[in-house]
């Protein structure tokens, strides 16, 4: 597939977001919905206990806690895995 115009451009931007992009703030796309993320106190992403465990910072078991959403951004999207 080759790239549009259009496409580069959208690149260009989104990677210029990401140049000046805070520390504080991550990106997690769940169920369609891209939303932005506070990091917490210590800066780090802040995902739900998983089952065995019950260590906030840790990537095991749930997803993103929610409690540390910002808010859903509208731009289309998926989560998946390649």
């Amino acid at each position: 597939m080759s790239q549009t115009n259009e496409g580069a451009k959208l690149l260009k931007r989104l990677n210029r977001l990401a140049k000046d992009w805070p520390p504080g703030f991550w990106l997690f796309s769940a169920a369609g919905m891209l939303n932005l993320m506070q990091c917490g106190i210590n800066g780090e992403r802040v995902y739900l206990p998983g089952l065995a465990e019950d260590d906030y910072s840790s990537t095991e078991g749930g997803g993103a806690a929610p409690a540390y959403i910002v808010g859903t951004i509208k731009i289309p999207n998926e989560g998946g895995d390649w």
